[in-house]
């Protein structure tokens, strides 16, 4: 079926439950909160019975090994008598989800995806150490941005302030250490000026303060308006 024509067919999802549903192509993510656990998985179980309806009615399927739960609460222990199903299939229970490219987890930690993140930057640390004997600094800079620098400022406003910064800002300095040939025990400062390459921190907050003003109204208020200084470039 043509993607066009798939979203039209699926348009009407969200209206076929009472979840706070989230589409993306053929990914759907569900959502569900109560205070009583109790409640929640009959909420759930109940709505997911609905979904089952329409799913059948539109004579769609689920890939239920692609499918999974995850239970989000504030308490350290979890009620391990949780259990949902569709169409006669039990849904499995994760500690983590990857959703578009990010790794959630169930106590919003980061952890796994940083973990994953820092094997990335680790693995693009390696390409340029490798390469940069064969190419020159525009080359390189290239090979930063596609391999090292989308994968940093991929969702950094959600995840960079969550666990161990120094390890990112570590594997940031070793790469333009690389590319600039520089010494191990120099400092990276400098270094970054010369490239034109944002720190991790620097990064963050660019993108942060992007992320404000895409989401301020037209009309936001002058005492808003004072925290951002409009800088015009020439």
């Amino acid at each position: 079926m043509d993607p066009l024509l798939f979203l039209i067919y699926v348009n009407d999802r969200p209206c076929a439950s009472s979840f706070q549903t989230t589409l993306f192509a053929d990914d759907t993510s569900l959502h569900l909160s109560h205070k009583d656990i109790k409640m929640l998985q009959l909420n759930v179980q109940n709505e997911l019975d609905k979904v089952d309806t329409w799913m059948r009615s539109n004579r769609l399927s689920i890939n239920y090994n692609k499918t999974a739960y995850m239970i989000l609460t504030a308490t350290r222990s979890q009620n391990c008598n949780f259990e949902i199903s569709m169409n006669g299939v039990r849904i499995q229970q994760t500690d983590s989800i990857k959703y578009l490219g990010v790794i959630i987890d169930n106590k919003l930690s980061w952890k796994p995806q940083i973990s994953s993140l820092c094997r990335k930057l680790s693995q693009a640390c390696g390409v340029v150490c490798k390469i940069r004997h064969f190419a020159d600094i525009k080359i390189l800079r290239l090979i930063y941005f596609s391999l090292f620098h989308s994968h940093l400022q991929y969702c950094i406003i959600d995840w960079e302030r969550a666990y161990k910064t120094v390890i990112r800002q570590v594997l940031q300095n070793r790469i333009v250490k690389y590319m600039t040939f520089s010494d191990r025990t120099s400092s990276a400062s400098n270094i970054f000026k010369l490239l034109k390459i944002f720190k991790v921190s620097d990064l963050y907050q660019l993108n942060l303060e992007i992320s404000c003003i895409s989401i301020m109204p037209i009309s936001r208020p002058l005492l808003l308006i004072t925290f951002f200084e409009t800088v015009q470039h020439t």
